[in-house]
């Protein structure tokens, strides 16, 4: 994008509409695919031609394949992981401090929104095959109830709102559409004039709505974000203010799917790279699928509410009436009865199953909603279908893992640099200081959600090279997918102390002088076996020993690679038989 404005001088109104008409341009054919992917899945396409009279079923296909693909193929929970920013143990626990502290943030900040924003990116990923989330926003005025609360939000935007240079993965110019009450943007830009802002003015609603404008009503605006400068403008004309952008980076990051297919003559159009898993074809299908659920419909309806043959002698109200109140009806029997309805042919009902397996092999919509494939009845075989199915949200998943990546790393530079978090962060008990970052704002974020049987067997191979002491505790607590590992370690170092007698004896001393009957024991006397918490376990060659807390689950489990054969036990069986 070209640079727009200077240190000193935000851009001027005429810079940042040329910028937006040559964005929107770009994006149009994109915003048309997206507004088709709306239609579907609200179900407010058309099954027909529009005009025609024909009955409309509209089952709601788009909405199975977008929901069960994110929730399914792509998880919502990010695991965070932060190498030593050096060496020693002091750097190991700042590390581990971290993590667990953007866990925290990420969480407490998702809980701000009425929805979920990864889950939210999920399905804007999945349906329009781009995703656009903004993030860090920096609220100091919504810190918590503590002066070290989380001033940080994480928000998902339609990604038709927002224009980003669709050629950059970090761009440097962002415009948003976003609609504010006049009451409220009259408050924000008289803030900003008594924030001394240089560049604002009070909003006058009178100019635009009238001397009695009603503060509730919806006004267009645009905010206008580079590496210097933020600009709020009405989407009518005219900018409200600008200030500097203090983070020093536009708070948007997006990404396509990976799945779009760039033509050789395609001139950038983005709408190539936006391709999520309601394809136009994917889209057509949908609509064969439902013209003959309206039909078979329509024939249903006519065979179980056909209209009555009955004789000419007859009153047509009478009968009629008759039959509500479930009386009697004279006449023979041949006089009465049904109209014959139209039959639907039985090629028809072979259409369905082959529209039903395009549709399964171009959004594995069945195995995503966990329906099992016909012929699999063991754990193992469906295992390897899954594994397979999920290659497929490889290329979404790598990409939603770089755009959580990139928003907690910004979140540690905002800390480091903001002066007002000099004292930090904090979100659910833990906390993040500028000392625990060392100017290093590393940090990668992954989306991990294997399935179980997967999981147990990445676990039991993992206490496999642990007893065999190819991998130390540490490495195994990051294998097993614990994000506090040195805290476990000392956890259990912790353990096996309390386990040692004489620590027994001692804490058991003190616990009966809290009891009252301290006196009971004397000064040498000696605590009966199993008096103390550990039940006589010492820390020799007869204690526990440190042992992963799922060490028993795992060591129990089979081991063999997951194949057509692999855990076949009977009551691991998913058919009958």
């Amino acid at each position: 994008m070209v640079d727009l404005g200077d240190a000193r001088t935000p851009p001027s109104e005429g810079d940042i509409s040329q910028a937006r008409e040559y964005l929107q341009r770009r994006w149009n054919n994109a915003h048309q695919a997206f507004d088709a992917v709306d239609a579907h899945y609200h179900t407010e396409n058309n099954v027909w031609e529009p005009g025609s009279r024909r009955a409309q079923f509209k089952a709601p296909y788009a909405q199975e394949i977008i929901d069960n693909a994110s929730d399914q193929a792509l998880a919502i929970t990010p695991k965070f992981h932060r190498e030593p920013a050096g060496r020693g143990e002091t750097h190991v626990d700042d590390a581990t401090s971290v993590e667990l502290g953007l866990s925290s943030l990420f969480y407490d900040s998702a809980l701000k929104e009425t929805y979920l924003p990864w889950r939210e990116a999920n399905s804007y990923l999945m349906g329009y095959g781009y995703v656009v989330v903004e993030a860090p926003i920096y609220m100091p005025d919504q810190g918590g109830l503590t002066s070290h609360g989380n001033p940080f939000r994480i928000q998902v935007p339609h990604p038709a709102t927002v224009l980003l240079d669709p050629d950059e993965k970090a761009p440097t110019v962002a415009l948003k559409l976003a609609k504010i009450t006049v009451g409220e943007l009259v408050a924000l830009s008289k803030r900003k004039v008594e924030q001394g802002r240089k560049f604002a003015s009070v909003y006058e609603p009178d100019q635009a709505h009238g001397q009695d404008a009603n503060p509730f009503a919806l006004v267009d605006t645009w905010d206008f974000y580079d590496e210097r400068w933020h600009v709020k403008m009405l989407a009518s004309g005219g900018i409200i203010y600008a200030e500097p952008n203090p983070a020093k980076f536009i708070p948007f990051v997006h990404a396509f799917s990976g799945w779009g297919l760039r033509p050789r003559d395609g001139n950038g159009d983005p709408v190539y790279q936006a391709r999520g898993m309601l394809t136009p074809a994917v889209q057509r299908t949908i609509q064969i699928k439902q013209q003959g659920d309206s039909a078979r419909q329509e024939v249903l309806m006519r065979y179980a509410y056909s209209a009555r043959r009955i004789s000419r002698q007859q009153d047509a109200e009478e009968v009629a009436q008759a039959e509500s109140q479930q009386g009697f009806v004279y006449g023979d029997q041949d006089e009465f009865g049904d109209t014959n309805p139209k039959e639907l042919p039985r090629w028809l009902y072979q259409q369905d199953s082959l529209t039903d397996d395009i549709l399964e092999r171009s959004t594995l919509a069945r195995r995503l909603g966990g329906t099992r494939e016909q012929g699999v009845d063991t754990v193992g075989q469906q295992a390897i279908l899954d594994t397979s199915a999920g290659r497929r949200f490889t290329a979404p998943e790598i990409q939603m893992e770089h755009l959580a990546s990139v928003v907690a790393q910004r979140m540690l530079y905002l800390i480091d640099v903001i002066p007002q978090l000099s004292g930090g962060v904090s979100a659910q008990g833990h906390k993040i200081t500028r000392s625990m970052i060392h100017e290093n704002y590393d940090v990668q974020v992954a989306f991990d959600d294997r399935e179980f049987v997967a999981s147990m067997q990445e676990r039991s191979m993992a206490l496999s090279e642990l007893a065999a002491g190819a991998i130390d505790l540490k490495t195994y607590y990051e294998r097993v997918g614990y994000e506090n590992g040195n805290e476990i370690l000392r956890g259990t170092i912790k353990d096996r102390i309390r386990r040692h007698p004489r620590v027994e004896e001692k804490i058991a001393r003190q616990v009966a002088a809290e009891m009252g009957v301290g006196d009971a024991f004397g000064e040498g006397e000696q605590l009966p076996p199993g008096a103390g918490m550990g039940g006589g376990g010492g820390m020799g060659a007869g204690g526990a020993g440190i042992m992963p807390p799922d060490a028993g689950e795992a060591a129990s489990l089979d081991g063999r690679a997951l194949t057509p054969d692999a855990l076949e036990p009977r009551q691991l069986r998913l058919g009958g038989g």
